[in-house]
């Protein structure tokens, strides 16, 4: 199976996609309320799993945006940056939500809900995500 992030060979600076499918992941860690260490650990699994030159930078997006409050996440312009994935690669990126939100065997109303949200986005924002 090939990774559903994708990370690019030379590190010219941050790389917006890769930035926001980081801050994704986190949102989807701390939807519950809570961030478990099994939330944590799959999230990073993820990470990860395409790591190049960018890896560093898009590991400290992700631990940036759990210090922070998601309160302060815009999710429409984090969508917004990743309306240009093509289907198969957001398909991949709500799969990786998925992982994350299960991780800890439970499924939280918010973490649902985030994850929805993303596909209704996805779906206005690149017109063809309705089949996700």
């Amino acid at each position: 199976m090939t990774s559903p992030l994708r990370f690019t060979a030379r590190n010219t600076g941050p790389n917006p996609i890769e930035c926001a499918k980081a801050e994704l992941l986190a949102l989807t860690t701390l939807a519950d309320g809570k961030v478990l260490e099994d939330e944590r650990v799959a999230a990073e699994a993820i990470l990860n799993c395409g790591k190049k030159c960018g890896h560093a930078l898009t590991c400290a997006v992700y631990a940036s945006r759990l210090e922070n409050d998601r309160d302060h996440a815009d999710l429409s312009q984090i969508v917004t940056t990743l309306a240009c994935l093509r289907i198969e690669e957001k398909l991949g990126l709500i799969e990786a939500m998925w992982r994350v939100a299960c991780a800890d065997d439970e499924l939280h109303v918010d973490e649902v809900s985030l994850i929805y949200s993303v596909i209704d986005a996805f779906a206005v924002a690149g017109g063809d995500a309705k089949a996700a």
